[in-house]
């Protein structure tokens, strides 16, 4: 078994070194917090006070 380096994401569960280092988005690599981040812009998804997503309506 190999280690990885880096932290498992919590939306797409790869493994990044970019994990923990967003203040917005913590838990996510840099790939999934981008994605997170336009469908914001796009007011598709909102987030809630616990610091996890729900779709808009």
């Amino acid at each position: 078994m190999v280690k990885v380096k880096g932290e498992k994401c919590d939306r797409c569960w790869n493994y990044s070194t970019y994990v923990d280092q967003s203040e917005v988005h913590p838990w996510l690599c840099d790939r999934c917090d981008s994605i997170i981040d336009n469908l914001i812009t796009q007011g598709q998804v909102s987030q809630t006070e616990d610091g996890s997503y729900k779709p808009t309506l």
